[in-house]
Order: structure tokens, then sequence, then C-alpha cells
């Protein structure tokens, strides 16, 4: 099944903005972009996921790479996306929850979840798709990290008549 590989995304904080150095997220390189608080939201955009417009979209796949500060503890995190450009989010799969000082890489959907709604190829446009993570519950942790956020877009491609009308020539 096509898909547009892992890709990073180029923009933060159009309208979620509690995250310190957001970033950092852009890529693994082992800074970190980080939260401390309950309730903390952070979005990025500007993924450039390239699809030409025909596309069915199949799947939606988000991935982490993150830790905490608090070995045997944990902090719950909601991994989000928009189709609107954030003025509506929808959430993973599940509550992601990191309980390691150790990064560690996390998914949230994969290659048939559709995150509880249908999407078109125009959603993954710059303008249209963001990614959001929210804080829940840092419990006894003191500090989230978010080395690296990226997603993918699993589809199936639109058929091309091409072919037949090639035949009849």
């Amino acid at each position: 099944m096509p898909d547009t590989g892992l890709k990073s995304p180029s923009a933060t904080g159009e309208d979620y903005t509690d995250f310190t150095n957001p970033t950092n997220a852009y890529s693994s390189d082992d800074t970190y972009a980080t939260a401390t608080t309950n309730a903390e939201a952070q979005d990025w955009y500007n993924y450039t996921f390239g699809l030409a417009g025909t596309e069915t979209i199949v799947g939606i796949e988000m991935t982490m790479e993150d830790k905490d500060n608090n070995t045997g503890d944990s902090v719950k995190y909601n991994p989000e996306i928009s189709p609107d450009g954030g003025t509506t989010y929808v959430q993973g799969t599940n509550w992601q929850r990191v309980s390691s000082t150790i990064e560690g890489t996390r998914t949230a959907g994969g290659a048939a979840q559709l995150w509880g709604r249908v999407w078109s190829a125009s959603d993954f446009t710059n303008a249209n798709f963001r990614s959001r993570i929210t804080i829940a519950d840092m419990r006894n942790a003191t500090l989230y990290s978010l080395d690296h956020i990226q997603v993918k877009v699993y589809y199936t491609e639109a058929p091309t008549s091409t072919g037949m009308f090639a035949m009849f020539n």
C-alpha cells in the first residue's frame, strides 16, 4: 500500500504554544520540546505530504520520540490531528503513556486507522493539516520531553482511465 513516508513538520505554535522550544520536535537530534504541567498543548504543521489530491486515504500514523524524567511513573498525553487548520481535532486511537527516562518511540494510528472520520487528500495540505500533543497527567514526573514528531499518510491511488482509452485508439 502506498504511503507518504514519515514527514516532519516545519512550523509550530499557530494556535497552541505551551511547550518550551517546540521547534526542537522537527527532527530526531536529542534536543527536546518540553512540557511541565497538565493541560499544556502544542501544535505542529507544514508536513508537506505531497499528495496529488486524488488519493483515497486509508490510514494515518503519528509517531513521537519522547521520554519523561521520572522512572517508574508516567506522563499521559493525547496525540490529535486536525483536517481544518486546527479548528477541530480528532483524538488518536488511545492516550499515550511515557514511563521511561530513556527515549522511546510511541505510535498512534496506523495503516488502517482513520482516527474516527473520513479523510480526503485535501485535508493534508499545509493549510489544513495540524497535529497536536496535549498533556493529560504528569503524575510524579515534572518534565515531558518530545524529541521528534512525524506523521505518515496511507492511501490508495485513484484508478486511471488511460489504459482503457488507449485500447480503443
